[in-house]
């Protein structure tokens, strides 16, 4: 809800400072920076994607993953040419930059500078060679991708590209308009400093490099165009640098960037007596508007009932037991991580990262670092979660939306996932711990499908998504891809998300969301929990069912438990088979697992043909050989 609230008054604060700005300040001036070494707190640079400042650097990539995209922008519009008066901008950029291909003979794509209309976002699918600039439906050029590239490429792409390595200048194009050959294998890691320049007079656009090992310029490292960049972009733009990777990565690192623009508009001053009367109405009117539209915020906000959530500190850190979210400053938990620091880092994922802060009161904290092409995730996991309160559900404490950072702050686990201590390195979970691990989850999932006015389907039940704090109380988490459904709305026809091995086969087939789904998902964990195995290709169910119909299903127990209660591992591995029933209207709710967990239910009697046709009978000196097919 705060989140709301602190986006309705930062869209009015910047919707009313454009108005000011455009009716007090008409007079454009020349644009100049530099900047030599890049910060979290570096003044109108924003960060999307991978991009990221890192030791005073600006990475445009995380070679972790593939098919990525990276872009860092100046933030404040620059005028490129004057409607009023037809001038059009001289203008100079020059950059020290390095990409390091890893010592790999195979590496890719490179990076841009781009001028592009100040509008202009990420497109969709546009990683790899397209440099994070344009995609396969804009990449011949059309009238809205009005954009203007230089490009560092290091992979020839054989639909558009040359066939070699190239710097190329492109014309709202993929294909350069002009090129000359360059190879970033042979300089990987060198430091070179690139100039770019604009003739307005002349309407040549030209672009020089060298290396620091010989800065002098070489025939083979310049190249111009001649191109009227009134006739081809708008009056205002944005400039910055892209870069994307395919199924190739590499660092392309910006060092430093330095920019300046001599465009002044000249526009005839108004007679005084026009400007002053012409001011004061405007000024009349804007007041009247803001002071409505405050009215209707401080009236919608009561009747909200999230005036208190607005009204927190910005940088408070108190953590007491839940309420409203707190919205934090994106440098105190910069801080609080050591700038994001590699052995700050928790975990992983497709959509974030996760790093272990301590904030100014010295509480502990997980911190999640959504990437920017994820932001629906952000969204979508403030929004659901910051409603939800139960003890076996990980608690939010917080969030940040600034610099295109997207944050969670969350209650630190101190002991880490179940995976990680079925399948990692931690010690062995003892029986006792693992079943109450069973029931805390199925405690949460009876809560989220049956506690609150909307239904909650988690949609991606896991073992790394069950976090263990101090007591090995289990946490439910990451409700990045959930979905709330109305109570009377039994499925929801969705894309298919998830961790496979965990998915329910109708699932997939008919991309139906349900709580059924769920409840699959919750027994292979709980098979899982009992077995100690990973869930791949089918083998454990597999397994533990033939072992089941062979009336010996506790011999699928853990070897590396010393001792365990046989009643309650035969009990849990009945509910998990019971749970992944191929017929989801056969499968039990949560509250069903819940009775029989605790006893207050009887073991229900599995089928023998709930898995048609019947599997072949398994041979018992054959158990322990396809259970260790899937590795822990």
């Amino acid at each position: 809800m705060s989140a709301s609230c602190q986006s309705s008054h930062l869209n009015a604060h910047c919707f009313f400072l454009l108005i000011f700005v455009q009716l007090f300040l008409p007079f454009a001036r020349p644009v100049s920076f530099d900047i030599t070494r890049f910060h979290t707190t570096t003044n109108n640079i924003a960060y999307e994607g991978d991009a990221h400042p890192s030791l005073g650097n600006l990475e445009l990539n995380i070679v972790e993953y593939v098919c990525r995209v990276g872009w860092a922008t100046y933030t404040e519009p620059i005028r490129i040419w004057d409607s009023s008066t037809l001038s059009l901008a001289d203008f100079t950029t020059h950059f020290s930059f390095t990409i390091n291909t890893r010592n790999v003979s195979n590496y890719g794509n490179g990076f841009a500078f781009f001028l592009a209309p100040v509008d202009y976002q990420i497109p969709p699918n546009s990683a790899g060679g397209y440099l994070g600039l344009l995609n396969s439906s804009t990449g011949a050029g059309t009238s809205r991708t009005q954009i203007i590239t230089v490009e560092f490429d290091s992979y020839s792409n054989g639909d558009w590209d040359p066939p070699t390595e190239h710097v190329g200048i492109n014309n709202n194009s993929l294909a350069s308009a002009v090129y000359v050959p360059w190879n970033a294998g042979s300089n990987s890691g060198k430091l070179a400093n690139a100039w770019i320049t604009y003739n307005a007079t002349t309407k040549n656009l030209s672009v020089f490099w060298t290396y620091d090992e010989n800065p002098v310029f070489m025939g083979n490292s310049s190249l111009s165009y001649v191109i009227d960049l009134m006739k081809t972009l708008p009056q205002w733009i944005k400039i910055g640098f892209s870069a994307g990777t395919g199924q190739l990565t590499e660092y392309n690192t910006i060092k430093s960037w330095k920019f300046t623009s001599n465009l002044e508009t000249k526009q005839p001053k108004p007679s005084k007596k026009k400007s002053t009367r012409t001011y004061v109405i405007v000024l009349v009117l804007v007041c009247a508007v803001v002071l409505l539209l405050g009215l209707l915020t401080v009236w919608f906000l009561l009747q909200k009932g999230c005036i208190k959530g607005c009204l927190r500190q910005k940088n408070g850190t108190h953590l007491d037991g839940g309420g409203i979210p707190i919205r934090f400053g994106y440098q105190q938990l910069y801080e609080a991580t050591n700038g994001f620091a590699e052995d700050k880092r928790l975990g992983r994922g497709g959509s974030a990262h996760v790093y272990k802060g301590k904030l100014d009161d010295y509480s502990i904290v997980a911190v999640k670092r959504i990437f920017a092409e994820s932001e629906s995730f952000f969204i979508n996991e403030l929004n659901v979660i910051s409603r939800l309160k139960h003890e076996n559900l990980v608690r939010l404490i917080g969030w940040c939306h600034e610099q295109s950072q997207l944050l969670l702050v969350y209650e630190y686990m101190p002991n880490g996932s179940l995976e990680s201590h079925l399948h990692g390195e931690k010690p062995t979970l003892p029986w006792h711990v693992r079943y109450k691990i069973a029931i805390g989850l199925a405690s949460a999932l009876q809560y989220l499908h049956e506690g609150e006015e909307q239904c909650v389907l988690h949609r991606d039940i896991k073992s790394d998504n069950v976090l263990l704090d101090l007591d090995f109380t289990t946490k439910l988490c990451d409700f990045g891809v959930s979905k709330l459904v109305d109570r009377g709305e039994r499925t929801q026809t969705t894309m298919v998300v998830g961790t496979p091995g965990y998915l329910a086969p109708e699932y997939m087939q008919e991309q139906r969301a349900r709580k059924e789904t769920d409840m699959y998902s919750f027994g292979i964990v709980a098979l899982e929990i009992c077995c100690g195995r990973k869930p791949r290709n089918g083998a454990l169910v597999r397994v533990v069912w033939q072992l089941y119909l062979g009336g010996i299903v506790v011999e699928a127990a853990d070897a590396r438990l010393e001792n365990f209660d046989a009643n309650e591992m035969r009990c849990l591995l009945t509910v998990g088979l019971w749970c992944t029933n191929p017929n989801h209207s056969e499968r039990p709710t949560a509250e069903q697992v819940l009775n029989v967990l605790q006893n207050e239910s009887p073991l229900p009697d599995l089928p023998p043909n709930m898995y048609p046709p019947p599997l072949p009978p398994l041979e018992i000196d054959t158990v322990g050989s396809e259970i260790l097919d899937g590795s822990r």
